[in-house]
């Protein structure tokens, strides 16, 4: 202590805290700590027995607490030009040891500060109370007699540190290497189903894990917990019929594409059921969401085979799925139903239009009562896209290229077509979530269907549309509105209004926008890194791409010799030239005057078919004389039928995309349709006689 004063009487201000001596802030936490032991009523005489544990390890905490101490500032000098540290090393430990020894007796100043705390965590819950002085209690006579003890095992600790000398030591480098390499062969057995190319290795084990949750919780609930609800409309049983339909069809299909389309289909019927159920805002996110996710698999099955192999379907593996669904179902009914309104569910609804001005209970409670929880979400969907971009390859902007838009010269037009709607429905859903079915998730998900749309048609390159921008604004947005209510003087994201020309602008809206970034950045992210690689889509040989989609073809060298001249087929319009003739249209004129795809695309398969024609024509020769050189008569009408043809075909695209963009835009108009009559029974009864004669429709259409 001679040498290192400042060091050890902040040691021994920071030890005499942590053992609970009084007058240190210890001492008022440790006095609740054994009250609330003390109180234990688990079972006859749990307080006893909680008491006795707290107050053993209570001493055992003083007694080393004492030696470190002892050792270190007052034993024997072993250790030769010793000096105090530097003030910025010892700062952070001063502040708390003086913290400590001073906030003991006015720890009244942090009670409102604590119980403001509990009241933020829990509403309901009653805070306690904090006191330096509570008097002569039990909690006081347990204290005393912790001091006592950890006294008297300091002062004997020669004789305990003997009595633990003949004690059996183990080895602990033994020890260690068998519990290493235990660890390690447990980690082989549980790794071992992720090393198999199988789906049913990843399936199984949350399949089982489930039947066996269904097991414990049958055996631990006190009766069945299934009610009798209301009876079933038969659209309920019609809806049903149509969803083993289509899960038996899923079931058994080969193809990837049908797989992909009948897992649409069953989300859409699920997403009818909620809404038959009276869940609107539920029927419109995961009606969101299987859009986005057809779209999505557009790329991953770009790199897979359209057939799935044979698979090797056991008995076990057919009992535990009808397990796995049979507990599932049970649970469902377990859980719904009969189930009372709960105080904090009639809480939300009584407080939610009176105390946040808005009349949509789910996102009064996302972006209002419950707002960290949100943001810890949205924080955890920053994270998960954060290691997409660092786990999987990709553009390093995020942006899109030519070679990785296979579908651009058809989709393009399609995306163009929707884009403006897309945008429009995704800032509607926005705006009017506080009080309507919408929010910043469901708007986000609309925005994600445009950009997946806008990759497939490669009509996205824009930087400021990247992963990280959008993250991290959403992130740094987020909790600039916690923090600015903080600093208002009132607790971490508490609603608050600013004043802005022409009325308020609302936190709320601030803290939904935040959530809308970071969700689209998670979408961009998905579809970013799972989009179709360079080149792999690119078509073989010497044919190139351009931005847009459209092929440029390479023109085949012209065959001419002194007394014959080569008949082209030009374009789309079957205009002919010949190399070095009249017929090019000026005396010297390049041989190869065909009209490429123009920057739209709309003339690509004209150009193709041109093409062939020149390569049929290849070996025909004209003699070259006076005048226009003119194909002979039998080649004349070959080329006239190729000219229109060519024309037939030119709005060929067109078509495709506005074929190619109903799969898109029938759901996002039902989504919007939804959004606007949320509470029509008629417009809900429309859409579920749609969606169920498309799932017809595409069940009779799809390749088995």
């Amino acid at each position: 202590m001679r040498i290192m004063p400042v060091t050890a009487t902040l040691a021994g201000l920071a030890g005499l805290s942590m053992a609970g001596v009084l007058p240190m802030i210890g001492f008022v936490s440790k006095e609740s700590l054994f009250q609330g032991f003390a109180g234990a009523d688990a079972f006859p005489g749990a307080g006893v027995v909680a008491a006795a544990l707290a107050v053993t390890a209570s001493v055992l905490t003083f007694a080393y607490g004492m030696r470190i101490f002892y050792g270190a500032f007052a034993g024997p000098m072993l250790q030769r030009q010793l000096h105090e540290p530097s003030w910025a090393f010892i700062a952070p430990a001063a502040v708390a040891a003086v913290a400590g020894a001073v906030l003991g007796p006015a720890v009244s100043v942090l009670d409102p500060l604590m119980r403001q705390a509990v009241l933020d965590a829990e509403p309901w819950a009653v805070p306690p109370y904090f006191a330096f002085w509570h008097g002569l209690s039990p909690e006081l006579f347990l204290s005393a007699l912790t001091i006592a003890s950890g006294l008297v095992l300091f002062s004997e600790r020669d004789r305990v540190d003997r009595m633990l000398q003949r004690l059996p030591r183990p080895d602990g480098a033994a020890a260690f290497d068998r519990v290493h390499s235990a660890v390690l062969g447990a980690g082989a057995v549980v790794g071992r189903p992720d090393r198999s190319d199988s789906t049913a290795a990843f399936l199984a084990r949350p399949a089982a894990a489930l039947v066996v949750l269904g097991c414990v919780g049958v055996f631990a609930a006190d009766g069945p917990g299934i009610r009798a609800g209301a009876p079933s409309d038969p659209v309920d049983w019609g809806v049903l019929a149509l969803l083993a339909v289509a899960v038996a069809a899923l079931v058994r299909t080969r193809s990837a594409l049908a797989a992909v389309a009948l897992l649409g289909a069953v989300g859409l019927i699920v997403a009818v059921w909620f809404l038959l159920a009276g869940a609107p805002d539920v029927a419109l996110t995961l009606l969101l969401v299987e859009v986005l996710t057809a779209m999505t698999a557009a790329f991953v099955l770009s790199g897979l085979s359209p057939r799935f192999p044979r698979p090797r379907r056991g008995v076990a593996a057919a009992a535990l799925a009808g397990a796995a669904g049979l507990v599932a179902a049970l649970g469902t009914l377990a859980l719904t139903g009969g189930r009372e309104l709960s105080p904090a569910g009639a809480y939300f609804l009584e407080a939610a239009e009176p105390e946040t001005g808005g009349r949509n209970v789910v996102n009064t409670i996302l972006v209002d009562f419950r707002g960290l929880d949100t943001l810890g979400e949205a924080s955890v969907l920053a994270a998960a896209a954060l290691g997409l971009l660092l786990l999987l390859p990709g553009q390093p902007d995020g942006t899109v290229g030519g070679p990785r838009a296979p579908y651009g010269r058809v989709l393009g037009p399609a995306h163009r077509l929707l884009l403006p709607g897309i945008a429009g429905f995704s800032a509607y859903l926005f705006l009017r979530g506080h009080n309507e079915p919408g929010g910043g998730f469901s708007a986000a998900l609309v925005a994600g269907t445009a950009v997946a749309f806008g990759y497939l048609a490669g009509r996205t390159g824009t930087r400021w549309l990247s992963p990280r921008p959008l993250l991290a604004a959403g992130l740094v947005l987020g909790a600039a509105v916690g923090l600015a209510a903080t600093a208002l003087g009132d607790p971490f994201l508490t609603p608050f209004t600013i004043p802005v020309p022409g009325g308020v602008l609302s936190s709320p809206l601030l803290f939904d926008a935040a959530v809308y970034l970071m969700v689209l950045g998670l979408v961009v992210t998905v579809v970013d890194r799972l989009g179709i690689s360079p080149g792999s889509t690119g078509d073989r040989g010497d044919r190139r791409r351009r931005p847009d989609g459209g092929r440029v073809l390479p023109a085949p060298a012209a065959r001419s010799g002194p007394d014959h001249v080569r008949i082209r087929a030009a374009g789309p319009r079957g205009e002919r030239t010949a190399a070095g003739g009249r017929g090019a249209g000026t005396p010297g004129a390049p041989a190869d005057r065909r009209r490429r795809p123009g920057r739209d695309g709309r003339s690509a398969a004209a150009g193709l078919r041109a093409h062939r024609h020149r390569h049929h024509l290849r070996h025909h020769r004209v003699p070259a004389g006076p005048g226009p050189r003119r194909a002979p008569r039998r080649l004349r009408q070959p080329l006239r039928r190729r000219a229109r043809r060519a024309r037939r075909v030119r709005g060929a695209p067109a078509v495709s995309a506005l074929v190619l963009a109903l799969p898109v835009a029938v759901p996002l108009l039902a989504a919007g349709v939804l959004a606007a009559y949320p509470g029509d029974r008629r417009v809900h009864r429309l859409i579920t006689s749609a969606v169920s004669a498309g799932v017809l429709a595409l069940s009779a259409a799809l390749p088995r």
